[in-house]
């Protein structure tokens, strides 16, 4: 019952305002042990950090993989269509790789 829930604001690095759930936080319990990636591109205007700060809060294996950070430049909200998506993918599956070793 979302009037349960209470929350408080919270200022990010970036002097972002943003919402997490006050204390007790509830907890997402379908995601917990699955790795979650939030991928920010470099022209989205977009910030993982609120996102991230939710998951973590509820109990998840988050981060945010910024884009500019692996050295790819330019993109926006739709970085798989654009002409360098391979190094997006690329991106993507080496941070998958590092999460979720191969079985044997």
């Amino acid at each position: 019952d979302s009037s349960q829930l209470t929350s408080r604001d919270v200022t990010g690095s970036n002097g972002q305002t943003y919402k997490l759930q006050a204390d007790p936080a509830r907890k997402l319990k379908n995601l917990l042990g699955i790795p979650i990636v939030y991928v920010v591109a470099e022209k989205s205007g977009r910030s993982g950090e609120p996102t991230v700060a939710f998951l973590k809060q509820a109990g998840c294996d988050a981060e945010a993989m910024n884009l500019k950070d692996q050295g790819i430049h330019g993109n926006g909200h739709f970085m798989m269509l654009e002409n360098n998506r391979r190094q997006v993918f690329d991106a993507i599956r080496s941070w998958i790789d590092r999460k979720l070793p191969a079985r044997t």
